[in-house]
């Protein structure tokens, strides 16, 4: 195999291989970094590696502690400070709305970000004319139940056509190969000019655009 084939191969590896079954992407911690790409590159590997190797926090959870947390007679700053870090959050420096939404925004998919505004609302409605805390949150903590069993069951309806197309985009790469086997060599026919090498280009060029406009859709189904 030369390196024409090589090449090949690669590129469409790496089309068949684009990450349709990661879950929803998390917002990453700003840093300061002096490059932009660096500063691309580090938000993306510090969510790759917090996807898979941290739990993943649950704010209705957190919630409905603060809530059992206050009714037991504990304070909005001490039930705050003692639940969250519990369930996979920052520990928050007050019970404030700016430090609550430092302490949880991170750490939250992009489906929960209007969850977390609601919360957020809530607790700003509580302050201001004196609602009981701990029944506001409870009212919270139902709303985000629902909206996490809907966030799951569109998840599971996109499944099929996740699969389909990684299935589809692996295709071509099949194909060669199983040409390949067969004693049919149809890289020496891609590399040899002409109409073949334009027609797998075109191919090619069709394969990559198709499976990003997939994903795309995708993407933006699972934000919906």
């Amino acid at each position: 195999m030369n390196w024409g084939s090589t090449i090949l191969l690669a590129l469409l590896l790496l089309a068949a291989g684009l990450p349709w079954h990661l879950p929803d992407a998390l917002v990453s911690k700003k840093k300061n970094l002096p490059l932009p790409g660096l500063s691309a590159f580090y938000g993306r590997a510090t969510t790759f590696f917090r996807r898979h190797l941290e739990a993943k926090p649950h704010l209705a959870s957190a919630v409905i502690e603060v809530a059992s947390r206050l009714n037991a007679g504990a304070d909005p700053t001490s039930a705050w400070i003692k639940t969250l870090p519990r369930h996979g959050f920052a520990r928050p420096k007050t019970a404030s709305t700016t430090d609550l939404q430092i302490a949880i925004e991170p750490y939250l998919t992009t489906w929960e970000q209007a969850a977390l505004t609601g919360l957020l609302a809530a607790l700003r409605f509580s302050e201001a004319v004196g609602a009981p805390l701990s029944e506001v949150l409870s009212g919270c903590a139902d709303s985000l139940t629902e909206a996490s069993r809907a966030a799951q069951a569109r998840k599971l309806a996109l499944t099929a056509p996740k699969a389909s197309a990684t299935i589809l985009g692996f295709l071509p790469v099949g194909g060669i190969a199983l040409g390949t086997l067969l004693g049919a060599n149809p890289l020496r026919s891609i590399f040899a000019g002409g109409l073949a090498s334009i027609s797998a280009l075109a191919g090619l060029i069709c394969l990559c655009a198709g499976m990003l406009w997939m994903f795309r859709l995708v993407a933006q189904a699972e934000k919906a």
